[in-house]
């Protein structure tokens, strides 16, 4: 089978400014859905999708990617692997099964733990999965993530720059962030990075706030992400789920604006939890590199 084009290699490319992250469905109308958003997202341009993985059903990563090689051949697909399929010997029998479909990327993450696995996984990082791939390959593109924010597990930026160098070390070839809602988060992260010698492209990871109960549903997922006073407003006090969705929407476009028009983004993450909307308008858009949206961004930004 035709192998993937890698990730790196895209990265630069201003004809392929977006990547998406989806997860696999939970029944067959979700998938149907979620076959369906591709085909509009792979209309519009986007060209790499991400599929993250489950910590009680590793497989489900790999039987959704397989159903999406056959609908979408021309995607370029990034299957997530996390810390159990260390733990539970899967390891070797992912990448093989991925091999054989062609990817050529793939990213590895520790994941989120289950409360009976947690003193156990504390011994365990992203850092041996990356390495543990890298033993049985260096055909592949390997991306990781990384915390513009303090990471909730680590006692301060220290320690989380550290483990994210022994990532990159072991032979990571780029950074997704974990998602923000200050781009001043990001900026400093990538001027934190080179400090620390990590010299490989950090991707930002973007995502919006459609009402009240999703931002409190998602914030208490994503633990270490503060969301500006100005955003909360905006969402908690919105007279309808209508106006909150507006509202979070534009809060997006103008990160994602002020994100492309820095000359310090490669591309833009988007967690898209399923999704089509407002990331398709998004994407249509055409970025003015002309203008900022956020000026105190863009002076922060001066000394990059």
């Amino acid at each position: 089978m035709k192998q993937d084009i890698q990730l790196t290699e895209f990265i630069h490319d201003p004809q392929c400014k977006y990547t998406i992250e989806v997860y696999p469905p939970r029944d067959a109308n979700d998938k149907t859905h979620l076959i369906a958003c591709l085909q509009r997202y792979s209309a519009l341009g986007v060209r790499i999708v991400n599929i993250t993985c489950q910590s009680d059903n590793i497989d489900s990563t790999l039987y959704l990617l397989s159903s999406i090689r056959k609908e979408l051949p021309e995607l370029i697909l990034v299957p997530h692997i996390n810390a159990y399929a260390l733990v539970r010997d899967t390891l070797d029998h992912l990448v093989h099964e991925y091999e054989k479909l062609g990817i050529s990327n793939l990213f590895l993450i520790r994941g989120d733990i289950e409360e009976k696995d947690r003193e156990f996984f504390q011994t365990i990082h992203a850092s041996d999965l990356v390495e543990a791939v890298r033993k049985k390959t260096d055909q592949l593109c390997i991306g990781v993530a990384g915390y513009p924010e303090q990471h909730f597990e680590e006692p301060n930026f220290f320690h989380n720059m550290q483990h994210l160098k022994e990532k990159v070390d072991k032979g990571a070839s780029y950074v997704t962030t974990q998602l923000f809602f200050n781009n001043e988060y990001y900026f400093d992260f990538v001027k934190r990075c080179r400090v620390y010698d990590i010299q490989v492209p950090i991707i930002p990871g973007i995502t919006f706030l459609k009402n009240k109960k999703h931002a409190e549903k998602l914030l208490s997922l994503v633990q270490g992400t503060s969301v500006p006073a100005g955003l909360l407003t905006d969402i908690f006090h919105a007279k309808s789920d209508a106006e909150a969705y507006a509202r979070g929407a534009k809060w997006c476009r103008e990160q994602v604006h002020d994100l492309l028009v820095s000359n310090v983004v490669p591309q833009v993450h988007f967690y898209t939890f399923n999704r089509l909307e407002p990331f398709d308008k998004m994407i249509s858009e055409k970025t003015d590199k002309k203008q900022t949206v956020f000026t105190s961004i863009s002076n922060a930004r001066k000394d990059q």
